[in-house]
């Protein structure tokens, strides 16, 4: 579920970018969607690990999360806060799983 919100995430920065005229937003949105390309590569590893029972390794994994919000910062406006924080509590429910798992 994680990985397919990332993917939709990235899709509507992707959107989101083609209709902004600031090119400093532009830039963001193209940063954002770089980390949610690369966060749904991670949550994919992630998750063959779990298959394989490298318990150790998944969480290592899905810790490691970044946020986009951050390079939003000083902005009064920030377009993909919702998706970021949802993004966040989707992976923090996967680490304590693992965790559970783990211990």
């Amino acid at each position: 579920m994680a990985v397919d919100h990332a993917a939709t995430t990235e899709a509507r920065m992707e959107g989101l970018n083609e209709v902004e005229e600031s090119p400093h937003a532009r830039a963001r949105l193209h940063h954002c969607r770089e980390l949610y390309n690369a966060a749904a590569d991670v949550l994919r590893d992630a998750l063959d690990n779990l298959r394989a029972r490298i318990y150790g390794k998944a969480s290592q994994q899905l810790g490691a999360s970044e946020s986009c919000e951050d390079v939003w910062k000083g902005e009064e406006r920030v377009p993909v806060a919702t998706h970021d924080r949802e993004y966040g509590r989707m992976a923090a429910v996967a680490l304590g799983l693992t965790t559970g798992i783990v211990a």
